[in-house]
């Protein structure tokens, strides 16, 4: 009575079809229907417009002497079991995609060492010879871009592990500027580093900080003209 919004005594010697014109009711009635026409039991499920699952089942009875038959209907609320079901479907879904990701990284990054390699030994070789030099260099950073782009996506594929550490401000973010020296150099564009005093020390995850910095001063680097200069600063902000 309560999902139909009646009192017990409303809903009381009362046809079902007449409860409600809304779902669960009207699925309801309708196994009701079938169940008394066929004397077996029947089921199914239905979405309410409140977005709930509901499991009906209707069974037919009949007492020992045959005179009198009726239907007992049950109502169950599946809600919270199909949305804990979707959930963990979903987290499958993403430890494969993880898994797929990870296995495509890691086959990637082989090839990229013997690049790296043959690009060491040309430039053993070679690497004083007029205009081979730039070309070089230009290989290696391309190189470098790939492979860390195939270390954010090991770090994507691998189960989230927190382990947090006390860090400096200023180290987590010189270690994301050291990662796009190469693309600051190809670019032209320099970057300052502007540190307030008296910075106190964080609890963090260092490597996924330096990460998450590091993509951000790589989107800076490719969107700001060649010979500008991008700040970057950390200071301590006033609680309010």
């Amino acid at each position: 009575s309560r999902h139909l919004g009646r009192t017990p005594q409303e809903c009381t010697a009362r046809r079902f079809e007449e409860l409600s014109e809304l779902e669960p009711c009207l699925t309801a009635a309708e196994l009701a229907r079938e169940a008394r026409a066929s004397h077996e039991a029947r089921s199914g499920q239905v979405r309410d417009g409140d977005g709930r699952t509901w499991e009906i089942h209707a069974s037919w009875h009949r007492d020992d002497a045959g005179d009198r038959e009726w239907i007992v209907l049950t109502a169950r609320d599946l809600s919270e079991t199909i949305r804990l079901r979707e959930s963990l479907e979903q987290g499958r879904l993403m430890s494969t995609m993880g898994a797929l990701v990870s296995g495509v990284a890691h086959e990637v990054r082989n090839p990229l060492f013997g690049i790296s390699a043959t690009l060491d030994a040309l430039e053993e070789l070679h690497g004083r010879e007029v205009g081979l030099a730039q070309f070089l260099t230009v290989m290696r950073q391309q190189v470098l871009r790939l492979t860390n782009l195939m270390q954010d996506l090991l770090v994507y594929g691998r189960p989230a592990e927190v382990a947090r550490q006390s860090m400096a401000v200023g180290d987590l973010l010189d270690e994301a500027i050291a990662m796009n020296v190469a693309l600051a150099s190809e670019l032209g564009v320099a970057v300052a580093r502007q540190l307030a005093e008296d910075l106190p020390e964080v609890l963090v995850d260092a490597p996924r900080v330096v990460l998450a910095l590091r993509n951000v001063l790589d989107n800076a680097l490719r969107l700001t003209p060649r010979g500008a200069t991008i700040r970057a600063s950390a200071a301590r902000e006033s609680s309010p």
